[in-house]
């Protein structure tokens, strides 16, 4: 079998001139950020959310159920509550048996 090595040129150059999140402070100096530091690593959400009371919360999620984000959110939210509900009655099975 006769194998070449080609080069396949890009049809358009990559646009991003910009590294991590130096874009994003520039665009969110008003947003507020939540801070938080896992071993070496910093982490920052960029949402008020953090900063609302659960009542605030929840009522925020229900007027914004409609966006993809919080679609997702609930779609995992259920996976995992049947995942564990799952576990539980395979449980409640072997003790039982």
């Amino acid at each position: 079998m006769n194998q070449t090595n080609r080069v396949v040129p890009l049809r358009s150059p990559h646009r991003h001139r910009k590294k991590g999140d130096e874009d994003m402070q520039q665009n969110n100096n008003d947003r507020p950020v939540f801070t938080t530091q896992i071993g070496n690593t910093t982490i920052k959400i960029r949402s008020i959310l953090p900063f609302m009371s659960p009542k605030e919360r929840s009522e925020w999620f229900e007027e914004n159920a409609d966006l993809p984000e919080v679609k997702q959110m609930n779609r995992i939210l259920a996976e995992s509550l049947w995942a564990l509900e799952e576990q539980e009655s395979e449980k409640e099975d072997s003790h039982g048996a």
